[in-house]
């Protein structure tokens, strides 16, 4: 049975999950609600979550519910009454619908289709029909009835495969099964290449790093790609200041190459099988690096370089700022000028200001702003610059400059995820991650190692030419699957473990016209946890189709050492947070959030937020309420979205 605080993440997950409105499709069946007639025969109609104008082709009765066919016509929503008369939310009711669509009217139908109608999600007859008929298979419970309507819900296929693999997704947890597949290891006499990489990938996702383990992925890989001719590794030393950007490439393989030769390795022969200790470390013996490297500045400096990079919108609108300001001091004029204004407001508009004065140098960060500032003054006056703001602007645009060296391309700063995982980068560290850039680069390694987006980052390296990328933990599980497929018991905890990660991949992202919501799972080694760290989000996209960060709402489920069980609740509107605490022992954690609140307030003030409140709450608190019109769901009340 699940604990109380896993019940309420999953209550608000489903009170966050109903707010985000997928498309009506052709096909689909809906119950519609009639809540006002309008002159000119139009009315205001209940769909879901949706209220929508319609323009009336038929005879409708005010406050009464009926079924509705979804029809398109180009960009016309069209509904189709499938009777005029209307539906009543009784058992008779329900069991008259049933028989119309052609299905039994058992007492498992009939709960899963009251409780899909209860949550008004739309589905087509042969969805609920075969649905129906996997409720029946798996035994009518109340966790498989949950799983069939988020797969309805979420209009994802009704196939025994996408259901046993949601299942698995939610009885199971990912630190309990990435524990089960280190104890199936251990009790083998002897370990296959396969096991071992499946080994590392699972010690990467715990974030148990080292630098020996460090040392041999950085090896192993730069001698791999120079044999290759890949510069990926190249340009990450030069970017982070490791190797100096006057050594071409072709000199940087050949020491590389020559280095290798002499001490008798290969890319292979660097790899140390998992039951080996540091001794039999072929690393161990070699002479010191090219270039004097050595694991720890190596680390420190990657670490540093983790912590440089920006979002690639806030990269570009760094250029197009510096182009703007440029222009103006070669050529002030006016119309330049405004240009430069506009370009600085849309920084601040989008919150890009305040992630690159963190970056920048600090005694340029107060520069930059009065810099802005006084152009105001120039333009309206028609004044040129100043000696005094030109060197002004041109330290700025150094410390900008500086900024953007440091920022890596994709596929760097993939491989660049890829090291620090294999990295001490934790508290105990010689210079450790903050914790939000622990979680970041945990994220990051879901992401990218775990195996849920490997079809995307697979047509990404076939793209960019990277035919020698690393294989997920999805492929190699597939890998030992089918390589054990002869044998007549399969590991059991390699097929759940692969169950749980194909049930995170259809579920991790939802994304509409609208908004976006991410749904993922950490393992809890990160935060010292014996279970799993769970957290939503979702936002509402702007005009140019981009997530709004000033609007949107993340959740947490944290299982910690002292406070226990603990649910985090974070909405933002804009840009104004209010952050609510569940726990069984609320009052015991006041002095915990007293202190720490003023902190959390000038964090997020730097970052262009203002903490409005936060509040502390037990476990068993009733008081939740579906909040009545989100930032995702606002509707226009002008024109007609709907002919019925």
């Amino acid at each position: 049975m699940k604990s109380e605080a896993l019940q309420l993440f999953a209550k608000l997950h489903r009170l966050s999950a109903a707010d985000t409105r997928s498309p009506l499709k052709e096909g689909q069946m809906v119950t519609g609600k009639i809540e006002k007639l309008l002159p000119d025969n139009r009315a205001i109609v209940r769909l879901g979550t949706r209220q929508l104008h319609a323009q009336l082709e038929a005879s409708l009765t005010t406050g009464k519910s009926y079924w509705f066919r979804v029809h398109t016509a180009g960009d016309t929503l069209r509904l189709k009454m499938l009777s005029e008369n209307a539906f009543h939310h009784t058992r008779q009711g329900l069991e008259e619908t049933l028989e119309n669509l052609g299905t039994k009217k058992t007492s498992g139908n009939l709960a899963l289709f009251q409780s899909l109608i209860h949550r008004k999600i739309p589905f087509h007859k042969q969805a609920l029909k075969q649905a129906m008929t996997l409720f029946t298979q798996f035994g009518e419970s109340n966790i498989a009835r949950e799983v069939l309507e988020e797969m309805l819900h979420k209009q994802l296929p009704i196939k025994e495969s996408v259901f046993q693999s949601l299942l698995t997704r939610r009885e199971s947890s990912l630190t309990i099964l990435i524990g089960q597949m280190e104890q199936y290891f251990s009790g083998k006499d002897s370990l296959s290449r396969t096991d071992e990489d499946v080994i590392a990938s699972l010690s990467r996702l715990k974030g148990n790093g080292s630098a020996p383990s460090f040392l041999q992925t950085l090896v192993s890989s730069l001698l791999k790609q120079v044999v290759h001719g890949e510069k990926t590794g190249f340009h990450l030393l030069q970017t982070a200041g490791i190797v100096n950007k006057e050594v071409p490439f072709s000199e940087f393989q050949r020491v590389w190459l020559q280095w290798g030769k002499n001490q008798g390795l290969t890319p292979e022969s660097t790899k140390i099988p998992a039951a080996q200790t540091d001794r039999n470390n072929p690393l161990s013996h070699a002479k010191p690096l090219p270039y004097g490297l050595n694991s720890g500045k190596i680390i420190n400096d990657f670490i540093h370089l983790f912590q440089d990079q920006l979002p690639k919108k806030a990269v570009s609108h760094m250029k197009v700022w510096l182009n703007e300001a440029e222009l103006y001091k070669n050529e002030p004029s006016v119309v330049n000028g405004q240009r430069l204004l506009d370009t600085h407001n849309q920084l601040k508009k989008h919150n890009m200001h305040h992630l690159i004065k963190q970056t920048i140098h600090a005694s340029v960060k107060d520069e930059w702003v009065n810099f802005v500032n006084s152009l105001s003054g120039n333009i309206d006056s028609k004044q040129v610059l100043s000696p005094a703001q030109k060197q002004a602007f041109d330290r700025i645009r150094a410390s900008l400059e500086e900024v953007l060296a440091k920022q890596v391309t994709d596929q760097s700063g993939k491989f660049l995820v890829n090291l620090l995982l294999d990295a001490p980068v934790g508290k105990h560290a010689k210079s450790p991650l903050p914790l939000n850039k622990e979680l970041l680069l945990s994220l990051k390694s879901m992401l990218l190692f775990s195996g849920i987006d490997s079809e995307a980052n697979m047509k990404a390296d076939i793209k960019s030419g990277d035919v020698q990328s690393q294989g997920s933990l999805k492929t190699m599980l597939l890998h030992l699957l089918q390589r054990d497929s002869d044998t007549p018991v399969k590991p059991e905890p390699a097929m759940k473990l692969l169950q749980f990660l194909n049930g995170l991949q259809l579920t991790a992202i939802q994304e509409t016209n609208h908004s976006l919501q991410m749904n993922m799972v950490f393992p809890g080694s990160i935060l010292k946890s014996a279970e799993d760290v769970q957290m939503d989000f979702e936002g509402r996209k702007n005009e140019a189709g981009e997530v709004d960060p000033a609007f949107c709402h993340v959740l947490f489920y944290l299982n910690l050492e002292n406070l226990q069980e603990t649910v985090v609740d974070m909405s933002i509107n804009d840009r104004r947070v209010q952050l609510t605490v569940f726990n069984e022992n609320p009052h015991k954690i006041i002095k915990i959030t007293e202190n720490y609140q003023s902190m959390l307030a000038d964090g997020l003030d730097k970052l262009g937020y203002e903490l409005l409140s936060v509040k502390l709450r037990g476990l068993n608190d009733r008081q939740l309420e579906k909040k009545a019109g989100t930032p995702f769901d606002q509707l226009s009340d002008k024109g007609v979205d709907v002919r019925i």
